[in-house]
C-alpha cells in the first residue's frame, strides 16, 4: 500500500507517463513485427511453390540423364562427387529480434570427361539451384517461427500494460488524489472551527 502523499502522487503520475510511453513504443514495435511477419509469410508461400516446381524440374532432368547415360553411370558419378558447397550462418536484427540466416555458397567444380554430358550438366546445375532454394527456404521458415514468437511476447506485454499496469497506476493515482482531497477538507474544517 502506498502512503498517500503529494510526492507519491507525483511518482505515480511519472510511472503512468512512462507506462503509457512504453505501451506506445511496444505497440509500434508489435505492429512493425506483424507487418514483417505477413511479408515473410507471403515470401514463404512463393518460395514453397518455387521449391515444388524446381524439385519437379530437377527430378525430370535426372530422369532424362538416367535415360541417356544409364543408372549405373549416374549413380557412380553422384557417389564420386564431393560436396561442392559451404554453409554459412549469420544473425539478422529486426527491431531487436535476432533472426537466424542460413546461406549456401557453391564451389565451382570441373567435370570429368565422362561427366560432360549435357544432361548431367543440367542435372548438376538444377540440384545446385535446389540446394540453394531449400537452404533459403529453411532460413525463411526459421525467421517466421522466431518472429511469430516475438509477436506473441509483444502482444502479452502490450496487453499487460493496457489492461493491468496502466489502469492499476491510474487507480492508485485517483486514490491518492481522493485521500489528499479528504485531508485538505479536514484541515480546512479544523481551521474553520479554530476561527
Amino acid at each position: 500500500m502506498i502512503t498517500p502523499t503529494r510526492s507519491a502522487l507525483l511518482e505515480t503520475k511519472r510511472k503512468i507517463k512512462i507506462a503509457k510511453k512504453g505501451h506506445s513504443l511496444l505497440k509500434k514495435k508489435q505492429d512493425f513485427l506483424i507487418n514483417e511477419l505477413f511479408r515473410l509469410s507471403e515470401e514463404y508461400m512463393r518460395a514453397q511453390k518455387g521449391i515444388y516446381e524446381l524439385t519437379h524440374e530437377t527430378y525430370k532432368s535426372l530422369t532424362m540423364e538416367i535415360a541417356y547415360s544409364s543408372i549405373a553411370i549416374s549413380r557412380s558419378v553422384s557417389l564420386a562427387a564431393k560436396p561442392g558447397f559451404d554453409l554459412s550462418f549469420d544473425m539478422k536484427n529486426i527491431m531487436g529480434v535476432k533472426i537466424p540466416q542460413l546461406a549456401v555458397a557453391l564451389k565451382e567444380k570441373r567435370l570429368n570427361t565422362y561427366e560432360r554430358s549435357p544432361q548431367l550438366v543440367e542435372v548438376t546445375e538444377k540440384f545446385k539451384m535446389l540446394l540453394q532454394a531449400v537452404v533459403s527456404f529453411s532460413s525463411l521458415k526459421q525467421s517466421l517461427v522466431v518472429l511469430a514468437e516475438e509477436v506473441k511476447k509483444m502482444k502479452r506485454r502490450v496487453n499487460f500494460l493496457e489492461t493491468v499496469r496502466i489502469p492499476e497506476l491510474e487507480q492508485t493515482a485517483e486514490m491518492i488524489r481522493f485521500v489528499l482531497a479528504e485531508q485538505e477538507r479536514e484541515n480546512f474544517a479544523r481551521l474553520k472551527k479554530l476561527h
